[in-house]
């Protein structure tokens, strides 16, 4: 990576002086490799052979695009753009290409060359503080390739920003004891893309040893830390800290995924013995030792404990002599039966005054159209659409709809409509042409038009297609059974 050789009166460094600026990494990108340094008399500042004759630079391997900063505050004495991707020998920007160079008083300069055409390359005379950006690089001018040739001169006249003489930023055994950096560090390359990334230390204008304009994970793994124009900034990683490759930002881990079906909100558990949700991936467990309630669009709750009712009475009807009790909301409810209680299918009902054939449990009736029972003389009947069998109606009654409503979609006695009960609300749809019964527990469903064939109605053909009422009808017991059974 060259630049053309310009003719100059060489100056012993120790007569150059220290610089009265110091200066900052010209990028924030860290995770790279020094090409060439500057030539000290065929040893670059270690005293090792990275450096090419004449050189009077820091050749940066940036890769095309990346932002230059300015690596230390100053103003604008020349610039160039214009220049399209370069080769070794050319002349366009005075072989630095498309470059800026900034003076910072006292005598010293810097110049960024290389840098890409068209990417914002500051304006002559503006004043620029450190760490302004100045461009992006790329392999304009007399270059080899994409880099970033950053040079360091003393006694400049501002009015000719090539006057002094370039010299060695770095401090060595053959460059001299003066550093130009802010602070060094002990990092070195000896070639292109091998050794360490950055002989810096402190990468930002400001920011303390240490620390990066990109973010670096802390050596716990439990923050990512970085510098940005003098502010350092840390993140927490409530997963841990992640390091990615030189050059680029550490992450933070994201959260482990939750388990299917969980998310941040409470929900019961099958059999309503506990309550799960899952935060960040971890799922949090809490046992319900009184039950869970999970009402409708809110967080599922663990029941509170009830008051205490005697040991020898449950939350179902139990005789009781001549009469039946139970306990509700930690009292004791009771009530007579003058004629005797009795005991049918796990629950106490009074028998007194009861139709000849007609007992305290659920029995069908002789056509299987319905189901009665009697209790203290009163009978109770119950329609069964869709038939009875051992005192029970097909199908599952709703909780918190009347008898003889279901959730499944039930023809009228008419064939006239179609009605259902879900979530307590009764839904009922016309029928224009009757209604169809289908098995029990199955939804039933309106009787599909008579299309002649070939005949097209509402953008459906009678050979392929199907009435609108019917997909409707369809997508809503899909959607009943999809959240029965969330």
């Amino acid at each position: 990576m060259k630049i053309p050789i310009v003719l100059l009166t060489l100056v012993p460094l120790a007569a150059l002086g220290a610089p009265a600026n110091k200066f900052y990494w010209p990028s924030s990108n860290t995770g790279v490799s020094v090409c060439a340094y500057l030539d000290n008399a065929g040893k670059d500042w270690k005293c090792g052979s990275n450096r090419y004759s004449g050189h009077k630079g820091t050749d940066i391997a940036l890769s095309t695009g990346n932002n230059v900063f300015a690596a230390e505050g100053g103003t604008v004495n020349h610039r160039a753009d214009g220049c399209p991707v370069g080769y070794v020998g050319s002349s366009c920007g005075g072989g630095f290409g498309n470059h800026v160079s900034l003076f910072h008083g006292a005598g010293d300069e810097t110049i960024y060359g290389h840098l890409g055409n068209g990417t914002g390359i500051s304006a002559l005379g503006a004043a620029v503080g450190c760490g302004a950006r100045l461009g992006a690089s790329g392999s304009s001018g007399s270059s080899s390739g994409p880099h970033l040739h950053f040079e360091t001169r003393v006694n400049v006249t501002q009015s000719n920003y090539y006057s002094g003489a370039a010299d060695d930023p770095f401090a060595g055994a053959c460059s001299g004891p003066i550093s130009f950096w802010a602070a060094q560090g002990t990092g070195y390359s000896s070639a292109c893309g091998v050794g360490a990334a950055s002989p810096q230390s402190a990468t930002t204008c400001g920011c303390p040893a240490g620390t990066f304009a990109l973010w670096n994970c802390n050596e716990a793994g439990t923050e990512r830390v970085r510098c940005v124009g003098g502010q350092v900034q840390k993140e927490g990683c409530a997963n841990g800290c992640e390091v990615k490759p030189l050059g680029t930002d550490d992450v933070c881990k994201p959260p482990p995924p939750c388990p299917a079906g969980l998310d941040a909100t409470w929900r019961c558990t099958e059999g309503g013995a506990q309550r799960q949700r899952c935060t960040a991936g971890v799922v949090q467990t809490e046992a319900c030792a009184f039950g869970c309630d999970a009402p409708a669009s809110a967080e599922a709750t663990c029941k509170p404990m009830p008051p205490q009712c005697p040991a020898a009475v449950g939350a179902a009807w139990s005789c009781d002599g001549d009469a039946r009790q139970r306990c509700v909301g930690g009292a004791v409810e009771r009530e007579s039966c003058s004629d005797g209680c009795a005991v049918t299918g796990g629950e106490a009902l009074c028998t007194a005054g009861c139709p000849a054939g007609v007992g305290p449990a659920w029995t069908c009736t002789a056509d299987a159209s319905a189901r009665q029972r009697c209790d203290r003389g009163l009978t109770s009947t119950e329609a069964c659409a869709q038939g009875c069998a051992g005192g029970s109606c097909a199908g599952t009654v709703t909780p918190g709809c009347a008898p003889g409503t279901y959730p499944e979609w039930t023809c009228a006695a008419d064939g006239s409509a179609l009605s259902r009960c879900w979530m307590g609300v009764v839904q009922s749809t016309a029928c224009t042409r009757g209604c169809t019964p289908t098995a029990p527990g199955m939804d039933d469903a309106c009787a599909k038009p008579i299309v002649a064939p070939g005949e097209v109605r509402g953008g459906c053909s009678a050979s392929g297609g199907a009435p609108l009422l019917g997909w409707v009808l369809v997508a809503l017991g899909g959607l009943r059974r999809a959240r029965r059974h969330s």
